[in-house]
């Protein structure tokens, strides 16, 4: 009987030193972390607003290219376009021409240079 009580009255007393231990440490590992979390905030702040205006350069540069690229093949195709069509022109001038209708070859070819400017001469 004496050694049940002791180990009852052990029992109770490391429990008790237990919840002591227990009820203090998070307390004090919640402060440490409150003063770590608050002294790395302004760095973690100024990091923030660095990574969005990184982010937002990117997303300029990318808009910029993105655009560059529509307009140049919006002027390629313009420009294949009037190629065709200036070759069209100058066929139609020549057949013109060799059918005896030499006012209407000279306009459609004067035309043409109007239009090219690598054709004036």
């Amino acid at each position: 009987m004496p050694l049940l009580l002791f180990a009852l009255l052990m029992g109770a007393v490391l429990v008790q030193r237990f919840a002591r231990v227990a009820g203090e440490r998070p307390r004090a590992g919640w402060s440490r972390w409150t003063s770590a979390c608050a002294s790395a905030k302004p760095n973690c702040s100024s990091r923030h607003a660095e990574l969005r205006q990184e982010y937002a350069h990117q997303a300029a540069l990318q808009e910029r290219q993105r655009l560059m690229r529509d307009i140049h093949d919006g002027v390629g195709v313009q420009l294949v376009g009037l190629l065709d069509l200036l070759e069209r022109d100058a066929t139609a001038a020549r057949g013109a021409a060799r059918s005896g209708g030499h006012r209407a070859g000279r306009a459609a070819h004067g035309r043409g240079r109007a239009c090219n400017p690598c054709m004036a001469t």
